[in-house]
């Protein structure tokens, strides 16, 4: 039995590796913190070898007990009579002992490396009888100077709060800390364990980037795995969308079960609006095929999608608001900004359903319902000017049943 170390980045833990288990996937870590993993390699010529002296694993050692009988023990050992006996003796007492260190941590493993989302059922609320509540809010440049506004911070935290699980935008904080900061003031007002997964700092710029961060609820959403999109060669997007799969327990009537969905989160950049949501189509297409076990692929985000950055004629252009394959959420119509000046509909939610080839009947496997925008100024009775320290967007936000 051979060990080694690996480093390996959270957020996209590795795939594919024949005969090795990582002992340790803690979704805990912080995402794209660099975490170490060990690994057990186990190779056929080992198994009927025992004794065999292993080093450099923690601080101590480790012994190979992988054999399938004690054939070679003679050899192995050496000596002879009641010296042989005793060694074996010694051998039997090391192996059970080994072999129980090692089926813990193993069976640890299998538990929570298991992609599939059975194993992550057991931590949703099973008495749910609500429908998740999904945002996207595109906050005014948050970080750690946003947090020391006090009186801003507490409007932030009352809007966040109706969600089970919301994307937040324009992310400014490589240190992460405004984000654990926001984590905690959640989990303070709202009473239950608030959680959040943070994208790398992106843009083409050295001295602007933006980083896109969900926060969720963990008893109301699990979240799988996230998944950053790789821009193409002709490099379209400012901020390349950022995904996390998640599943939930449906509270529809005729369906009690989990489903899983990805969420793409995107904030095109204003004067490439157009040519990022034509891009889009294809991603979200893309980012279906990386998650084959998702009903589901919605995008959402602020997609600067209306008004002057696009027009009508344009947007009958692009695929993802033509084709009968993309159901948008949010109508033309709508007003997801916070000026009385400007009256457009930048921020999206848009719906990519999965083909079922196993069924003739309608794609749509689960439900999707209520797209519309949250205006905060009117819900909460403050003014425009206090509005706007927060975000010159509303949030937008839907349900899923």
């Amino acid at each position: 039995m051979e060990y080694s170390t690996a480093h390996y980045n959270v957020v996209d833990r590795p795939k594919g590796l024949s005969g090795a288990s990582p002992i340790n996937n803690n979704y805990d870590n912080k995402a794209g913190e660099e975490t170490t993993f060990v690994f057990q390699l186990v190779e056929q010529e080992d198994r009927n070898n025992i004794g065999r002296r292993v080093s450099g694993v923690g601080k101590g050692d480790a012994f190979c007990c992988c054999c399938k009988s004690t054939n070679n023990i003679d050899t192995l050992l050496g000596g002879s009579g009641k010296r042989k006996m005793k060694l074996i003796s010694a051998s039997f007492i090391l192996f059970i002992v080994v072999l129980t260190a090692t089926i813990v941590p193993c069976a640890l493993f299998f538990v929570n490396d298991d992609d599939s989302g059975a194993s992550a059922s057991s931590s949703l609320s099973s008495s749910a009888t609500s429908p998740i509540r999904v945002g996207a809010f595109n906050v005014r440049r948050f970080g750690k100077s946003f947090m020391k506004k006090d009186g801003v911070v507490s409007v932030l935290v009352k809007i966040l709060q109706r969600y089970d699980i919301v994307l937040v935008q324009e992310v400014r904080d490589s240190s992460e800390t405004s984000l654990h900061d926001l984590k905690n003031k959640l989990v303070a007002a709202d009473g239950v364990n608030w959680d959040f997964v943070v994208s790398e700092p992106l843009g083409r710029s050295v001295h602007y980037k933006e980083q896109y961060a969900y926060f969720y609820k963990p008893s109301s959403v699990k979240v799988i795995r996230s998944y950053q999109v790789a821009d193409s060669a002709q490099d379209v997007y400012e901020r390349e969308p950022f995904a996390v799969d998640i599943e939930y327990r449906s509270v529809s009537q005729s369906d009690s079960s989990n489903h899983r969905i990805v969420l793409l989160g995107i904030h095109a950049k204003p004067k490439d609006v157009e040519a990022e949501l034509r891009e889009l189509s294809k991603t979200v297409k893309s980012v279906a095929s990386v998650f084959p076990d998702a009903q589901a692929v919605v995008s959402l985000g602020d997609f600067n999608a209306d008004c002057s950055y696009l027009s009508r004629t344009a947007q009958r252009r692009l695929e993802i608001f033509s084709s009968p394959d993309f159901v948008s959420l949010i109508p033309d119509d709508a007003d997801s900004t916070v000026s009385r000046n400007t009256d457009c509909a930048y921020d999206r939610v848009v719906v990519y359903y999965r083909p079922n080839p196993k069924c003739s009947c309608d794609r749509r496997v689960f439900d999707v319902k209520g797209g519309s925008v949250f205006n905060f100024e009117n819900f909460l009775n403050i003014e425009e000017d206090e509005a706007r320290k927060i975000s010159d967007h509303y949030p937008v936000e839907f349900f899923l049943y």
